[in-house]
Parts: C-alpha cells; structure tokens; sequence
C-alpha cells in the first residue's frame, strides 16, 4: 500500500467557511496545532465544546471563519470575531505542526483580514502566546504592531486545594 505525500503547494489548500464544515474537523485541526497533550486545554474535546460556545454566542462568524482544507482534511483554521464596526478580532489561529513554513498561515489569516476589511472592519486586533516567533513575524509582516502585553493566569482546579476564602485580586497594567 502507498501513500500520496502531502502537497506543499499551498495553492492546492481550499479556503472553506466554518459554515460548511463539520466543526468535529476543525476542533481536530486547531488541537493538534495547539497540542494534544491536554496542556491549557488542547484536547479536541476542549476544542469542540468552545467552537460550539462561540458560533451559539454569534461571537465567532461561521461565514468569515475560515479552514484550509486539503483532499477532506483539515490543515488549519482561523475564527474570525466580528464586533461593532469598526473593531473585529482574529481568534484562534493555528496550522498542524507538519504544515506550517508553507505560507499557509499567511495564506489563512491574508483571506480573513481581507473579509473583515471588507465589512468596514477597519480596526482587527489578535493576540499572541509569546514566544511564538513564527506568529509574531507573520502578524507584523502583515501589518499588526504590538500594542500591549496582556497578562494572563489560570488555575487548574484539579491542582488547586481551597483551604480558606478565596480574594479577587485585581491587576493594573500600564499602558
């Protein structure tokens, strides 16, 4: 039995709207580019359940979110988030690892920024794990500059043992 290898041409990826795919793909694709191992929640399962979370809450725009689909798989995919003219914001962005220096993800986000343009979106901002150099020299060769550093905390409750009353403690950052 053989194996067609995969095309690097990025030219023979398909552009395919989230409205037209089963989101079970797309969950599998941005876990894998995210990792799989559980970690922050990576798993297809977690993915799921959050793409269901944000096409319910109208949040995430199925028409403008977009997959690169080869031969019926799904390489990668970007969620595209739609507010008030002017603002929208990419989401999620990710390409499977064996996928990735192909000019996929400029390819992706290209089309997804061109639709939010498109919608008088003029304003599109995204956020970036760092460090991610591949991402943040993709995002600024496109045009995006790097306005602030968001902090961001999380607490696994499976490591977390309450053993008095919990205080909210609020961070300010300077801009």
């Amino acid at each position: 039995v053989t194996e067609a290898a995969p095309t690097t041409d990025a030219a023979a990826v398909d552009l395919v709207p989230f409205g037209e795919l089963p989101m079970r793909q797309v969950a599998d694709a941005l876990a894998a580019a995210f990792g799989e191992d559980g970690a922050a929640g990576h798993t297809p399962t977690a993915w799921r359940a959050m793409l269901g979370l944000e096409l319910e809450s109208g949040r995430c725009d199925p028409a403008l979110s977009t997959a690169l689909v080869q031969n019926g798989r799904v390489l990668g995919a970007c969620i595209a988030r739609l507010g008030d003219a002017p603002y929208a914001h990419i989401g999620a962005t990710g390409i499977r690892p064996g996928r990735r220096g192909q000019g996929l993800g400029r390819r992706l986000v290209s089309h997804v920024l061109q639709g939010m343009l498109g919608r008088a979106h003029d304003r599109v901002t995204l956020e970036v794990e760092r460090p991610n150099l591949a991402a943040e020299s993709l995002y600024e060769s496109l045009g995006f500059r790097p306005q602030r550093e968001l902090l961001t905390v999380q607490l696994r409750k499976e490591r977390f043992r309450a053993t008095g009353r919990l205080r909210t403690v609020r961070v300010a950052a300077e801009e």
